[in-house]
């Protein structure tokens, strides 16, 4: 699903400064090392402690040194989880979708390091921890487990002995997607808001319909379609959605809300975990307008850090309009709003 190609795999990290006071932080420390210790590994998904990544001086730092199968009893014998009994020729496996790719078990698995430089890897899984070793940018590394509070468990070599190191690094910088180059393109199916086949209904019980104010409602049927390997259409995608009684819609809560200003890398970051992005903003006289952004491709252009990253570099899904690069889409919409993209249950 996922098409890349070679590039440069050097480049610098960003990471999050975790405030507090020292009886928070000690709170904070002690939680954490009681959960890893007796492995209790929690589902949630997002960066470090539950914040939203900035380009701050801790990111600064950690840039650069930074940051299913069991026998099931049936009346006739054992199933083994392809359905077949041990007996049996395995029959072919059917595909994973993105969202069941994301999802990771107790089973280790393989990941690849998405920070620009180095990424840390540290004792526990908290910030503040202590910083046992690094990963190179680009890096094949061993994901061991879920995540715990936004890290993920991991093993590899390290960058600058090569000996193995087990630890922890956040999961805003590991992709599950194999990562072989700066460009990715999410194989994402374009639809219109303005199909007739859809273009006509109303948002929830509003008098709005599909083509006038349906732009984030067909990105997300874009967006889930990919997603879960299935064909969503902007109308069913409208059956499953809330809306206000003007048509507003409520954001689904598997989809977070980002609004910093560092939002590029946080789009670079997700396309290469294999996530689509959507993204909003609005035109000088106050309409807004939401697209879905599908890939990046510097070109010839060496990716060294975060503010190498341009609009150009990104290519888009615009269901209202025929463009297709993020650069296009904030030339006739300057005022950036914000972004989503999906994190699961």
């Amino acid at each position: 699903m996922t098409k890349v190609r070679r590039k440069k795999q050097n480049g610098r990290n960003t990471s999050v400064k975790i405030r507090g006071g020292l009886f928070a932080a000690c709170l904070l420390a002690a939680l954490c090392l009681a959960a890893c210790a007796a492995g209790e590994n929690s589902a949630q998904t997002g960066t470090e402690e539950g914040t939203v990544p900035s380009v701050s001086a801790q990111a600064d730092a950690d840039a650069k040194g930074a940051e299913e199968g069991s026998l099931a009893e049936t009346s006739e014998g054992l199933l083994d989880a392809s359905g077949q009994t041990p007996d049996q020729e395995p029959s072919d496996a059917t595909p994973l979708s993105v969202k069941e790719m994301l999802v990771v078990g107790e089973e280790p698995r393989d990941g690849w390091v998405i920070a620009f430089e180095t990424l840390n890897v540290r004792r526990f899984c908290y910030p503040q921890a202590t910083v046992i070793g690094n990963f190179a940018a680009g890096q094949k590394i061993t994901v061991t487990g879920p995540q715990v509070y936004g890290f993920y468990p991991v093993a590899g070599a390290d960058a600058e002995t090569g000996q193995q190191i087990e630890g922890y690094c956040s999961a805003d910088y590991i992709s599950l997607m194999e990562y072989t180059g700066d460009a990715v393109q999410l194989d994402v199916v374009l639809y219109k808001q303005t199909d007739g086949r859809w273009g006509d209904i109303n948002l929830g019980e509003s008098t709005h319909t599909m083509a006038e104010i349906g732009c984030t409602t067909t990105c997300f049927a874009m967006c889930e379609s990919y997603l879960t390997g299935t064909e969503i259409l902007p109308d069913q995608m409208a059956s499953q959605l809330v809306y206000s009684g003007e048509g507003n819609l409520y954001w689904p809560e598997e989809y977070y809300q980002y609004y910093g200003t560092d939002y590029l890398v946080k789009i670079y970051q997700k396309l290469h975990q294999g996530i689509p992005v959507l993204i909003g903003s609005r035109r000088t006289s106050g309409s807004q307008h939401w697209v879905l952004v599908t890939g990046f491709d510097p070109g010839d252009k060496e990716i060294d850090s975060a503010s190498d990253l341009t609009a150009s570099d990104f290519s888009i899904n615009d269901p209202g309009s025929g463009r297709t690069s993020l650069d296009q889409f904030f030339r006739d919409l300057p005022r950036y709003i914000k972004i989503a993209y999906y994190i699961g249950q």
